[in-house]
């Protein structure tokens, strides 16, 4: 981003090379990057790519904006702030810490101006929902219907123990089970729970549990 301008090119950012080009000339860089969602894939990735835009942002003196989850986090006992601890509890979530705290350890040193912006991106990558910006700067979802939307309150410690348990319609319980432990999230009663019901609860990242509830066939 230069001078309000913004400019595409094609890289590669597993590669130093092509990060080196891609942040050249840059004020500011916006590490958005979404990976495949395989363990392997990330063990082997995201360490590399974070490594090569800090270098490429050291290099080129450009800030650095990089668009984080909150699987580092697992679940949090209380109000969730800068200074919660990263207490990881899926090896994706490790992961996560990982990259993480070696972009904070940069910004401890002094050697790079960054920061990390957490996203929405779990009910995205599980219930397929559209995450958006409300005017006011709070982040809101739409769900794949187009009939239910809503947004994420700040400052309110999670729904663990929640006295009203909201549930979330699917096509599938089982398969969003499976979606939601690839995505970083914990099942906390199986299938089967709620019998003939079919349903099942699970904890996110921020440690809400919610559940989920399919129509009989």
């Amino acid at each position: 981003m230069v001078s309000g301008a913004m400019e595409a090119v094609t890289a590669d950012v597993a590669y130093l090379d092509d990060t080196l080009k891609a942040v050249s000339g840059s004020s500011v860089a916006f590490l958005v990057v979404g990976l495949k969602y395989d363990l392997k894939v990330w063990r082997e990735l995201w360490p590399r790519i974070m490594d090569n835009a800090i270098e490429a942002c050291k290099r080129s003196n450009s800030k650095l904006v990089f668009f984080d989850n909150v699987y580092m986090y697992g679940k949090v006992d209380g109000v969730m702030t800068e200074e919660t601890p990263f207490r990881p509890c899926s090896k994706k979530g490790e992961i996560r810490a990982e990259i993480a705290t070696m972009l904070l350890n940069e910004i401890k040193a002094g050697k790079l101006t960054a920061l990390i912006a957490r996203s929405a991106d779990f009910y995205k990558g599980v219930f397929g929902w559209n995450i958006r910006k409300r005017g006011d700067g709070s982040t809101a979802f739409d769900d794949t219907t187009g009939q239910v939307s809503g947004t994420w309150v700040l400052g309110r410690p999670p729904s663990g123990k929640p006295g009203l348990l909201f549930y979330i319609m699917v096509d599938s319980v089982a398969a969003t089970v499976d979606a939601v432990v690839a995505h970083g999230g914990e099942i906390v009663q199986p299938i089967g729970g709620d019998a003939p019901e079919i349903t099942a609860r699970f904890c996110d990242p921020g440690g809400n549990v919610i559940g989920l509830y399919q129509q009989p066939a």
